[in-house]
C-alpha cells in the first residue's frame, strides 16, 4: 500500500479544510513536496490556493543557509512577501503581528526527521500559539515520523534545560508527527482552530526508508535519511570542538580532527550494535577545521532496528574524551541564543552527561546513560497519537 502525504490529502478536496476568500499564509520550506516531487507552492496553486505570505524556519524558506545563520525577510515568487522566523534573537522566532495581520490562516507543512534538537517541531509549535491566539486557524499538513513512530531514545530533558532545540519536554528521539507534537503541546483552550490534514498509509513500525515516500533534504546538512538516522547522536559532537563532518558531502555519517586516534577509538567502541564504524579521512570545505585534513570515523548504519544513535552518540564522545583527551573540548560559545548553559547540556537535556565525561565515564557505561522516559510522559504521548 502507497502512503499519502498529508499535503496531497489536502489537496484532493481543499474545500474540505478550507473556505473561499480565507487569506491564506504558508509556513513551509522546500523539502515540502508531493509524491510526484512537485514543491508545495505548485501543489496549492493547482488546487487555486495562492499564499499571500509564506514564513520560513530556520535555513530559510528556500532553505539556503547554514545552521545557526540568521535569515531576514524577503520577496518570494511574484513578490509574495516571505517572513524570516529565524532571526538574531530569540523573539525573531515568533511570526509578528503585522506578518499575521496579512493572513486569516497558517498552513504548514515543515519536513522534520524525528529529533528532538531539529528546530522546525519548535518553530512550528511558536507559530502556532501565535496565530491561534490571535483567532487565527493553523493547519497542518501531517507527514510520517521519519524515524518510525515506535522508538524512544534519551531521556526528555529537566526543567531549566529547555531551548530551541528543545522547547518542550520530548525524547531525543520521539516517535512523533509534526501534527501529533503541535497535538500534544498547544494548549487545549487554543486547539478550536487547529486542524491536522493526516497522511495515509503509514504504520507507526515504518521508518520512512520503508514508506514509499522520497526523502527531499530539508537542511543544508541533511541530505539523506541515513543522516537523519544518525542524527540523534551526532547532533551532540556540535557541542564539542570536533568536526561534525559539516563542510563535507556527509556531516554527521563522518566526524574527526586533526590529531585523532581513530583507530583506537573505534575498537573501544566494539560493543556497539547495528552500526559499523570505519576510519576515514576529510578535509571540510567549511565551518570546523576548514580546510584542514581531519583523521575521522565514519559511520555505516547496518541494523537500523537494532541501531540506537542518541546511546551511540554518547559512547563516542566518551570514547574520544577517553583516548585523545588532549585534543578534547566541549563548545563555549552560545548556541541557540542561550548563553549561560553549555550546548552539551542543552542538547542531552541536563549536565548529567557533561558532569560523566569529564569524569571519565567508560564508553560502555555512558552508552547506558539517558535511558530513563518516564512511564507518566508515555502515557500522556499516547492520547495526542493520531495514527
Amino acid at each position: 500500500m502507497n502512503q499519502i502525504s498529508g499535503l496531497t490529502n489536502f489537496i484532493k478536496e481543499p474545500s474540505k479544510w478550507i473556505s473561499g476568500g480565507e487569506r491564506i499564509g504558508l509556513l513551509s520550506h522546500q523539502a515540502a513536496i508531493d509524491e510526484r516531487f512537485h514543491n508545495i507552492l505548485d501543489v496549492l496553486k493547482s488546487g487555486g490556493i495562492n499564499p499571500v505570505a509564506l514564513f520560513g524556519p530556520e535555513h530559510g524558506f528556500s532553505t539556503g543557509a547554514q545552521d545557526m545563520i540568521s535569515v531576514s525577510d524577503e520577496s518570494g515568487n511574484e513578490a509574495t512577501p516571505v517572513f524570516s522566523l529565524y532571526g538574531n534573537t530569540i523573539e525573531s522566532l515568533e511570526p509578528t503581528d503585522t506578518a499575521l495581520d496579512l493572513v486569516d490562516l497558517v498552513i504548514c507543512d515543515l519536513r522534520d526527521v524525528g529529533s528532538r534538537y531539529y528546530t522546525y517541531i519548535w518553530t512550528a509549535l511558536i507559530a502556532a500559539t501565535k496565530v491561534l491566539r490571535l483567532k487565527k486557524r493553523f493547519i497542518v499538513l501531517d507527514y510520517p515520523a521519519v524515524l518510525d513512530g515506535i522508538t524512544l531514545e534519551g531521556t526528555p530533558q529537566k526543567t531549566g534545560f529547555e531551548s530551541f532545540v528543545g522547547f518542550k519536554p520530548v525524547p531525543v528521539r520521539h516517535g512523533m508527527t509534526l501534527g501529533e507534537i503541535l497535538n500534544m503541546f498547544l494548549p487545549e483552550d487554543l486547539k478550536s482552530g487547529f486542524t491536522v490534514v493526516p497522511c495515509t498509509g503509514w504504520k507507526r513500525t515504518m521508518l520512512l526508508s520503508q514508506t514509499s515516500f522520497p526523502f527531499n533534504w530539508p537542511s543544508p546538512n541533511m541530505p539523506s535519511f541515513n543522516t537523519a538516522l544518525v542524527y540523534p547522536g551526532m547532533c551532540l559532537i556540535e557541542a564539542t570542538t570536533l568536526s561534525e563532518g559539516r563542510g563535507t558531502t556527509r556531516p554527521f555519517e563522518v566526524i574527526g580532527a586533526e590529531c585523532l586516534d581513530a583507530t583506537a577509538i573505534i575498537k573501544e567502541l566494539h560493543f556497539l550494535e547495528g552500526v559499523t564504524l570505519r576510519e576515514v579521512g576529510f578535509t571540510p570545505a567549511f565551518h570546523k577545521y576548514s580546510g584542514r585534513f581531519c583523521n575521522g570515523i565514519m559511520l555505516h548504519v547496518t541494523d537500523p532496528v537494532r541501531f540506537k544513535p542518541f546511546h551511540t552518540g554518547l559512547a563516542i564522545i566518551a570514547a574520544i574524551k577517553k583516548v585523545n583527551p588532549e585534543i578534547f573540548e566541549w563548545r563555549r560559545k552560545p548556541y541557540e541564543f542561550v548563553m549561560d548553559i553549555p550546548a552539551i547540556d542543552l542538547l542531552t537535556g541536563s549536565d548529567e552527561f557533561r558532569k560523566a565525561v569529564d569524569s571519565n565515564i567508560h564508553p560502555v557505561d555512558a552508552w547506558g546513560m539517558l535511558t530513563d522516559i518516564p512511564d507518566d510522559f508515555i502515557e500522556k504521548r499516547k492520547e495526542f497519537l493520531i495514527y
